[in-house]
């Protein structure tokens, strides 16, 4: 095994002792409202959510502080490791597209989800100006 697996491996073990755990997300899975939801992630990581957040903001808040901590995690491996986690990354690579054609409908810009090497399109699709621009470019890109 080389160091930059060695050293993905450790840096994977870091972030597990940081997750919610068990109990937290039955406690949020058990909960009968947001606002008791929200209550569950005290103490964990996701915890520093607006006070009376909609359950939009909360999982914003939340994928927020997931996506850093994924992308972290690529960088700490060999190149070429990073591969793997794109499959992770898609969901955030999908939200920053549906929020840049919201934008370019109309709507409020929104802060993108930082994905560097894990980032498959993004970085043309954030300079796209109409959402055909956005479909040529996804045509010709990994995502088809």
């Amino acid at each position: 095994m080389s160091a930059g697996w060695v050293a993905g491996s450790v840096r994977a073990r870091l972030l597990l002792e940081h997750r919610a755990g068990v109990q937290a997300a039955l406690r949020v899975a058990q909960a009968g409202s947001l606002a008791e939801a929200l209550t569950g992630l005290a103490g964990t990581v996701y915890a520093p959510l607006p006070a009376g957040a909609s359950l939009e903001e909360a999982q914003r808040a939340i994928a927020v502080c997931t996506a850093p901590r994924i992308r972290v995690l690529a960088a700490w491996l060999p190149p070429g490791g990073a591969v793997g986690l794109r499959s992770l990354a898609a969901w955030f690579e999908l939200v920053n597209i549906e929020d840049r054609l919201a934008y370019l409908a109309g709507a409020e810009l929104r802060a993108p989800f930082e994905l560097g090497v894990l980032a498959s399109v993004w970085d043309s699709v954030a300079s796209a100006q109409s959402g055909e621009a956005i479909r040529t470019l996804l045509a010709s890109s990994s995502w088809g």
